[in-house]
C-alpha cells in the first residue's frame, strides 16, 4: 500500500503503557512535541512517502517502532523492509537499541500467548518439524493480515514445493473471502498457486518440450518428451482437473532437479502459470461479458467496437443507427441487439465480424477448457 495512514496518539501511548510499559525517556518527553512536531523534514520520518513514524527524538523513535510493529501487516514486503531499515538507523542514532528491543520482545511474547488459542487455519504457514514441533506464522485474523500473507507468499513462493504453496494459497483465498480482503496485485498469482485456473493444452505440450531441452539427465529428458506427446495427443486425459495438480507437482520437482527454479521466464513459466494460467475469476469475468449469437458462436461484448457503423448500415439499414455512438459503435447496445437477431441476420453479422478480424470466444477458448470445474 502506498497510502497507509497511521499516527501516534495519546490513546495509543496509553494502551502501550498498559501493555508493555514506557521507558523513563518516553514518560518524561514533551507529549505535544512528540505527537505533533512542527515542520519536520521528510527524512525525519521512517515512512517518508506518507510522513508517518516520526523519529525526530528518542521518544518519538521508540513510539514509532512500537506503532510499526502493530501496523506493518498493512504494508507490502518492500515497504516493510525500507521502513524497518530507516527505523533501525534512527534507533542506532539515538542509542536506544536496548529499550526498543526490550519493548519488541515483550510485545511479541504477549501476542504469541494471545495466539495460542487460535486454530491452525488462522495462519498461512503451519510447519511441523521432524522432531514433532509445530511452527505457525503469517497470522490471518484481519484483512490487512491476509493481504500481508499473500504478499509474503508471492515473495517467497519459490522456496516452497508446489503442493506446499498450493496449500498456503488456498488458505489465503479462503481467509480473503471471509474478511473481504483485497489482495491487490497478488490476487491473480495467489489464485494460480491455489490451482484455480485452466490451461491451453497446446501451450502446455510446447512448454514441456522446451523444459525437456533443459534436462540434465537423458533418461529424464526422454520421460519429459513422452509427457509432452501425451498432452498433445490426449489432452482430455492428461489435463483433467484430477491430474493438473499432480502434473504441477511433477513439474516443480523437475524444475528443482534441473536448477530451473528461480530462473522462470516467459520461455520457462512456473508450473502454476502454465497449468492454471487463466484463473477462474478471469474465466467468470469473460463469461459475464460474453454475447451468444443464434449461430452458436459466442463473442466478447467489447469486440463489437471493432465494427464500422457504415458496414452495419449496409447490412441492416438505417435502423441499426440505434447502436451509433457518434461515428463509432456502442458495444453494449450492439451486444443487446446481436443476441436477439434471427439466424439469417446473425450469420450476416458473423461474416462481418470475421472480415473485421474478430475471433469468437467459443473458438478462442475451446482449447482452454481443460482444468475447468464448477465456478
Amino acid at each position: 500500500m502506498s497510502n497507509v495512514r497511521v499516527d501516534l496518539s495519546t490513546r495509543f501511548i496509553h494502551e502501550l503503557n498498559q501493555l508493555v510499559g514506557l521507558p523513563d525517556f518516553v514518560k518524561s518527553a514533551n507529549l505535544d512535541e512528540t505527537l505533533h512536531p512542527d515542520d519536520l523534514l521528510p527524512h525525519q520520518y521512517a515512512d517518508q512517502q506518507n510522513r508517518t513514524f516520526p523519529c525526530h527524538s528518542p521518544a518519538a523513535t521508540w513510539l514509532s517502532c512500537a506503532l510499526f510493529a502493530e501496523k506493518q501487516a498493512s504494508y507490502s514486503p518492500r515497504q516493510t523492509q525500507k521502513i524497518q531499515h530507516d527505523l533501525d538507523s534512527f534507533v542506532d542514532y539515538w542509542a536506544i537499541r536496548e529499550p526498543v528491543n526490550a519493548m519488541l520482545q515483550k510485545r511479541a511474547g504477549l501476542f504469541k500467548a494471545s495466539d495460542d488459542h487460535l486454530p491452525d487455519s488462522d495462519f498461512a504457514l503451519v510447519w511441523k518439524g521432524d522432531d514433532g514441533t509445530k511452527t505457525r506464522s503469517c497470522r490471518m485474523k484481519t484483512a490487512a493480515e491476509v493481504k500481508a500473507a499473500a504478499e509474503w507468499l508471492l515473495k517467497y513462493r519459490d522456496e516452497f514445493v508446489f503442493n506446499d504453496r498450493q496449500t498456503i494459497a488456498v488458505k489465503i483465498m479462503e481467509k480473503a473471502a471471509e474478511y473481504g480482503a483485497d489482495l491487490g496485485v497478488a490476487s491473480v498469482a495467489i489464485e494460480k498457486q491455489a490451482g484455480m485456473g485452466i490451461c491451453n493444452p497446446g501451450d502446455v505440450a510446447e512448454a514441456l518440450k522446451v523444459r525437456a531441452g533443459f534436462g540434465l539427465n537423458e533418461e529424464l529428458k526422454s520421460h519429459m518428451k513422452k509427457l509432452a506427446e501425451v498432452v498433445a495427443t490426449q489432452p482430455a486425459a492428461a489435463l483433467n482437473p484430477g491430474t493438473l495438480t499432480k502434473l504441477a507437482s511433477t513439474l516443480d520437482e523437475w524444475d528443482r532437479l534441473n536448477k530451473i527454479t528461480g530462473r522462470y521466464s516467459q520461455l520457462l513459466p512456473r508450473p502454476e502459470d502454465l497449468l492454471f494460467g487463466t484463473t477462474f475469476t478471469q474465466v467468470k469475468a469473460a463469461a459475464e461479458s460474453a454475447v451468444p449469437l443464434q449461430t452458436g458462436r459466442v463473442y466478447e461484448s467489447s469486440a463489437f467496437r471493432k465494427l464500422a457503423l457504415d458496414d452495419l448500415r449496409d447490412l441492416f439499414g438505417s435502423e441499426i443507427d440505434v447502436v451509433a455512438d457518434g461515428l463509432d459503435v456502442d458495444a453494449e447496445k450492439m451486444a443487446e441487439i446481436a443476441q436477439t437477431m434471427p439466424l439469417g441476420e446473425a450469420e450476416m453479422l458473423e461474416r462481418l465480424l470475421d472480415s473485421a478480424g474478430v475471433a469468437p470466444l467459443s473458438d478462442r477458448h475451446r482449447s482452454h477448457a481443460y482444468g475447468l470445474s464448477a465456478i
